[in-house]
């Protein structure tokens, strides 16, 4: 799952960009607030909370792997302390914390395993991607930092997804044609999952998306 998403990504990004059209300008600059992003404490589903140290590390782990990255701001883990345990909604935690995303996360107990659930949400606190994998309970904290590279990537595949098309949004006075692209890409992702024989009109109906957007906005 997660290679097949990351390549997914991947193969979106570079088969359509904006550069793609002709006389594109440069994508629009996203403000700082939709740049930034807060990972929130795990949380330890354990009955006898016996997976903290899992929870805690997973959390400091996801903040300093995607803090790493130039494109976005993540919160530090002062920042998110006050959450913890608040009974606040998403949506009032993005909004005080001035965030354009929030990812968020469980360990659970399977059995002799251990399961990792994380996800990322939006500013309105909207679920945006999810995944979730497991390991051998006896493993976890060996596997710690490998569990943390998986999840960083789910999370920096979306988010990558998600800052391009708030790009492409902002980039375009013509909501008409931004949801062209969006078709667009629809049938790209389509094409991507048949066989070879099959992709070539699936080609074609996301090059014709995307020629009725140009046509809609020439200077995009």
């Amino acid at each position: 799952f997660w290679t097949a998403f990351g390549v997914t990504v991947a193969s979106v990004a570079t088969a359509f960009g904006l550069s793609q059209m002709n006389g594109a300008k440069a994508p629009a600059a996203l403000s700082a607030e939709q740049r930034r992003i807060a990972v929130l404490h795990f949380t330890d589903a354990s009955k006898d909370s016996s997976l903290g140290p899992v929870a805690e590390g997973l959390t400091d782990g996801l903040i300093r792997t995607l803090g790493s990255s130039s494109s976005v701001t993540v919160i530090s883990r002062d920042g998110i302390e006050p959450y913890r345990n608040a009974r606040l909604a998403p949506d009032s935690i993005a909004r005080t914390l001035r965030v354009g995303f929030l990812v968020r996360g469980e360990v659970e107990p399977v059995g002799d395993r251990v399961r990792v659930s994380v996800r990322l949400d939006d500013a309105s606190g909207a679920r945006l991607e999810s995944g979730g994998f497991s390991v051998a309970r006896d493993s976890v904290l060996v596997l710690q930092d490998s569990i943390g590279a998986l999840a960083a990537n789910l999370i920096r595949g979306q988010l990558g997804e998600e800052l391009r098309v708030q790009a492409q949004r902002i980039a375009t006075s013509s909501p008409a044609a931004w949801l062209l692209v969006q078709r667009g890409i629809q049938e790209q992702r389509r094409a991507q999952a048949l066989p070879g024989a099959e992709r070539e009109p699936v080609w074609l109906r996301a090059d014709s998306l995307f020629a009725e957007a140009q046509a809609l906005d020439t200077r995009w």
